[in-house]
């Protein structure tokens, strides 16, 4: 999927979801890997939310919850 395509779809700029892009990679709840002209994004499962509800809490937690839904 491209940023066009999530801009799209979330009904935001392309420069909006860049801005999240980054901000997710710079408190390391995702990944980036150059990939020739693309970039390949890779969602940290490990990443704890900061929240003291749900700080004990994982990404992984989550999508597997989802995932039984």
């Amino acid at each position: 999927m491209t940023v066009r395509d999530i801009a799209q779809k979330v009904g935001i700029t392309e420069r909006a979801v860049l801005r999240v892009i980054a901000e997710l990679a710079e408190d390391k709840l995702i990944s980036i890997e150059k990939s020739g002209r693309s970039n390949i994004y890779t969602v940290n499962l490990k990443y704890h939310f900061r929240h003291d509800i749900e700080k004990d809490c994982t990404v992984g937690d989550i999508i597997s919850l989802l995932k039984n839904v």
